[in-house]
């Protein structure tokens, strides 16, 4: 029960509107704006993670046998391709390096979440799977043009 209101919890945490935004979205913002929108991700992940970490502990204080069930280590692992090694940058830093990723008009359909996803696993060495989730994700946006 209390895996299912932390992952309720999650649902209502990244409100919808701010997880369609695209580069489209991106190009039209001023540089303050886009280092917002920045902060405030990179504000809820590292609170989703505190949170995460905090579930994880309280059962394993209460069973030291308890393993975390399936969804949780799947979101863990999630947000090690999401944010755990962009977050080292500043949020200028990334700001300006999702500038770059917008600079190539095939980009302007990537959702903003999925560029930062993009940009974590090229720095993290995943290159190979950065490119075919690029082209995932233009096939998805280009599908109905």
């Amino acid at each position: 029960m209390r895996v299912f209101s932390f992952l309720i919890l999650i649902a209502f945490s990244f409100p919808s509107e701010f997880l369609h935004q695209n580069g489209e979205n991106w190009k039209t913002w001023k540089f303050d704006r886009k280092v917002g929108y920045v902060d405030g991700f990179l504000d809820g992940f590292d609170s989703y993670e505190t949170l995460l970490d905090n579930t994880i502990e309280m059962e394993k204080r209460r069973d030291p046998y308890w393993l975390p069930p399936l969804v949780i280590t799947v979101l863990k692992n999630n947000s090690e391709d999401h944010i755990n090694s962009v977050k080292e940058f500043d949020s200028i830093e990334l700001a300006k390096r999702l500038d770059g990723f917008y600079y190539e008009p095939d980009n302007f359909g990537i959702k903003i979440t999925d560029a930062i996803k993009i940009l974590n696993l090229r720095k993290i060495g995943k290159g190979k799977i950065a490119d075919d989730f690029i082209i995932d994700c233009q096939k998805k946006y280009l599908q109905g043009k």
